[in-house]
């Protein structure tokens, strides 16, 4: 693994629908991205992302992929993660667009200082004004789906 992650950091590209990827702890290669924005399950999540991997690391063209998941993203329109309070005791934050394995944890200290009473990038992050989807689950999936189709082809037409 130190062939393809020689520094053992974390990274993921500049682009609009990115990749990212790191070393595990035992020296795994955790790679992600290419996500599926229809919001129907996928159906072989390997099958999806080998060619982004091999793309990335042609040293790993063939190797089996031995786990893979998905999941429902949380995307936002612009991209600056939501987070609030529903009462005095029940605090939210998500959204995250894909940049969860980056930004959970400052997100987290963040709101770790606003349970203690520490508000000041809490308030920051709240006061941000998010454009709601209307018709929510009826055009939501599908008006995202278009708009991240249409990003995917501009970033292939580059």
């Amino acid at each position: 693994m130190k062939k393809i992650n020689p520094q053992d950091v974390a990274v993921y590209d500049t682009r609009f629908v990115l990749d990212y990827y790191r070393l595990t702890a035992d020296n795994r290669l955790l790679f992600g991205g290419g996500a599926n924005y229809s919001g129907k399950e996928s159906r072989d999540i390997a099958a999806e992302l080998r060619p982004a991997i091999e793309r990335t690391f042609p040293l790993l063209k063939g190797v089996d992929i031995e786990f893979q998941w998905s999941c429902i993203m949380g995307i936002v329109v612009n991209r600056i993660p939501q987070l609030g309070k529903l009462s005095d005791n029940v605090y939210y934050c998500q959204g995250y667009s894909g940049h969860g394995v980056a930004t959970t944890h400052i997100m987290g200290e963040i709101m770790a200082n606003a349970i203690t009473g520490v508000m000041q990038k809490f308030d920051t992050f709240a006061s941000f004004k998010h454009i709601r989807v209307p018709a929510g689950n009826l055009l939501g999936n599908p008006l995202l789906a278009v708009g991240m189709w249409y990003y995917q082809l501009l970033e292939k037409l580059r």
